[in-house]
């Protein structure tokens, strides 16, 4: 082996690696200058400017130092600017780099003019630097320069604070069969900071952004894995995997964490090389910016600065690895119940899970259940004796809050949620802990429960002003009088209210087998149910399913039945949902809103015909209710205070609305309040 390397290395890289191998951080320093890192990483020729430049950027430039170079050849260091104090970003500190970058900047363009420069030391040292170079170099470094501040203090801090994570890091990248070396990319990612956030929206140590997370992680409203080091570096391990298992080579997977696998692959297609120094150079995308061209090389040179960290800072000691328990929770519980059963103060508990969210940590939410709960090192056998011990049966048992969660979906808004599930929007938001209606695709929310639900929703009361019966019979009475007289007049009226009251007509497919109605009025019935024939039935049904004609006789419009959606006026009219939800402005073809006012068109389709169609989906609709159940009795109620239809149709009788609205034609359900009257089909299984 070392003939080998003598014959295909310079006599000073052998002795590097002889004093690396035999040294005391002989199993840490196997990074060899263009070479590798360990065999996995190589180092070409072509990317070791970057390297050095990170190198010196992470272990030799402080925080209160900004190095001026030129953005494609890092080599080109123009001058470093002291600040006052460490960069924190102030506007004050940008503005004196603007204004040192503009003094650079009119060096530059007095060479390129041809004119003498201002004399002093950053007018020699650029001069120096393109004694050699033709003039067009010059006119492409005017707009090539760039800032970067020094960070060295804070990879030195990251350093301390890696000690709490790499033991656990090692063990997750082992397990997957991965280079241990990996487990360094926080340093060039977020310096080992678990709660930090970058402009474009990545969290946590490991950086990823919110749609990347969810590919390997839970991201919602309960759980934000992102925020916790370990199990996002088990998403981190996942997506390296696969990027090497699409890229084939190390090199393309690890700048793949930034710029993403579909971007490398086509890099690679368009170049028709794997080899990262050729892509790094020639590489041109609109995203393939500064930051993914240098992430490789910052990778390399993170390496580097940690495995020979007394080299460059001098004796330093780590912080002791993190140690826990964890116990996967066997049923949903709210996070203080949690605590006092199990004997851990919440405080601690909140500590050792950063992935939990504020919900969560305020006890409006449930932590869910198989959640890999964190405990204090040595504590999870008495943890489990005083769980199990507190709620037998725990283990097997499927327990759950009783929540229902729904799936943020394009086009949804936090009121249109509150609306589609029939609950108030500040509920909604209180359950789910949100201070703002701001919602995003993929989000999990919770609704609160049935119980919740059913107190908190209650269908709008009529606005017009209640008059008196005597009124209204009044004024009936005064139109007819003048034709039919008084008596003619009365008892038009007793029959109009008689009618109002009147049950209809079952339908025929549940007459058969229903004694009670067959003979007139059964037990708990409230009076005589006539039997008329299919034309009762086809009357309301009809009524119901009426179309309303626009002016010009081009369209028409209906209301939103139950069980319709706009997949179902789309077949019927033979038209496109997107079309019709463009003709309605309705963002996307989900369920619409029943009662709703829906545009129609038959250019396509004639009325008749589409008539036809809606009548013939309701009519297999009662078909295959009646198949399955049958009419015991009709019972009149009165709506009491607090009471809905809601509550009527859901909790109390169980019955479809369409079936209550044949029994009720001629009233607006959506209408009725405390007092009013309605006959309610009972219904029983067949």
């Amino acid at each position: 082996m070392a003939r080998i390397i003598r014959r295909t290395l310079p006599a000073a890289l052998v002795a590097a690696l002889a004093l690396s191998i035999s040294g005391p951080g002989a199993a840490l320093g196997r990074i060899l200058p263009g070479g590798s890192i360990g065999g996995k990483f190589p180092s070409p020729p072509a990317i070791q400017e970057n390297v050095k430049f990170w190198r010196d950027v992470f272990a030799r430039y402080k925080i209160t130092e900004v190095v001026y170079h030129d953005e494609v050849h890092l080599d080109r260091r123009y001058a470093v600017l002291r600040l006052a104090g460490p960069w924190k970003g102030t506007q004050a500190q940008k503005k004196r780099i603007r204004a040192y970058k503009e003094k650079i900047r009119a060096v530059l363009r007095a060479l390129a003019e041809d004119r003498t420069p201002p004399a002093g030391p950053l007018s020699a040292r650029i001069r120096k630097i393109f004694s050699d170079r033709p003039r067009a170099e010059l006119w492409d470094a005017l707009y090539q320069i760039r800032a970067q501040p020094g960070l060295r203090e804070r990879f030195r801090e990251g350093y301390i604070r890696s000690g709490r994570y790499l033991a656990h890091f090692r063990r997750i990248f082992r397990k997957r069969g991965l280079p241990e070396d990996l487990i360094l990319l926080p340093h060039v990612e977020s310096g080992f900071r678990s709660q930090i956030y970058s402009h474009a929206g990545a969290l946590g140590l490991w950086q990823f952004i919110r749609s990347t997370a969810r590919l390997f992680v839970r991201v919602d409203g309960t759980i934000d894995a992102r925020r916790d080091p370990f199990l996002a570096a088990e998403a981190a391990a996942k997506l390296l995997a696969r990027n090497y298992e699409d890229l084939k080579n190390w090199p393309l997977a690890i700048t793949a964490y930034n710029h993403g696998s579909v971007g490398m692959r086509r890099a690679v297609r368009q170049l028709g090389t794997r080899r990262i120094g050729v892509i790094v150079k020639k590489y041109k995308s609109r995203t393939f910016g500064f930051a993914s061209r240098n992430f490789y090389a910052e990778f390399l040179a993170a390496v580097d600065v940690h495995k020979n960290a007394r080299k460059y800072f001098g004796p330093l000691q780590r912080d002791p690895p993190m140690l826990f328990d964890e116990f996967y929770l066997p049923q949903y519980i709210r996070l203080g119940p949690l605590a006092r059963r199990i004997g851990v103060d919440i405080g601690i508990l909140r500590r050792l899970n950063p992935a939990l969210r504020r919900p969560v940590l305020w006890g409006r939410r449930s932590v869910p259940r198989g959640y890999p709960l964190r405990l204090p090192p040595g504590q999870k056998g008495r943890v489990l004796e005083a769980y199990y011990r507190a709620a037998p049966g725990a283990r097997t048992a499927r327990v759950d809050d009783g929540s229902r969660w729904i799936l943020v979906r394009p086009g949804d808004t936090l009121g249109g949620i509150a609306r589609r599930h029939r609950v108030r929007l500040e509920n909604l938001m209180a359950e789910n802990g949100l201070r703002k209606s701001l919602i995003r695709v993929g989000d999990r929310l919770r609704l609160p429960s049935g119980k919740r639900i059913a107190a908190a929703w209650k269908f709008p009361r009529s606005r017009s002003k209640k008059k008196s019966a005597r009124k209204l019979t009044a004024r009936r009475l005064m139109a007819h009088v003048p034709k039919l007289g008084w008596k003619a007049a009365i008892r038009k009226e007793i029959r109009a209210r008689e009618a109002r009251f009147r049950v209809p007509a079952l339908p025929s497919s549940a007459a058969p087998g229903n004694p009670a109605l067959s003979a007139g009025a059964g037990a708990g019935s409230t009076g005589r149910v006539p039997d008329r024939g299919s034309k009762i039935r086809e009357e309301a049904l009809r009524q119901a399913l009426a179309v309303q004609s626009l002016a010009g006789g081009s369209g028409g419009w209906v209301r939103v039945q139950e069980n319709e959606t706009i997949g179902h006026f789309s077949r019927w009219l033979e038209l496109s949902p997107a079309r019709l939800c463009r003709m309605n402005g309705i963002r996307s073809n989900r369920k619409v809103r029943m009662g709703k006012r829906i545009r129609l068109s038959f250019l396509r389709v004639p009325k008749s015909d589409f008539i036809q169609r809606r009548t013939a989906y309701h009519k297999k609709i009662e078909k295959s209710f009646f198949a399955k159940f049958t009419v015991s009795r009709v019972k009149r109620h009165r709506l009491k205070r607090g009471e809905n239809l809601w509550t009527l149709l859901v909790k109390t009788y169980k019955v479809p609305l369409w079936l209550v609205r044949r029994y009720n034609s001629g009233k607006k359900l959506r209408r009725i309040a405390a007092g009013d009257e309605l006959a309610i089909p009972v219904v029983r299984r067949r």
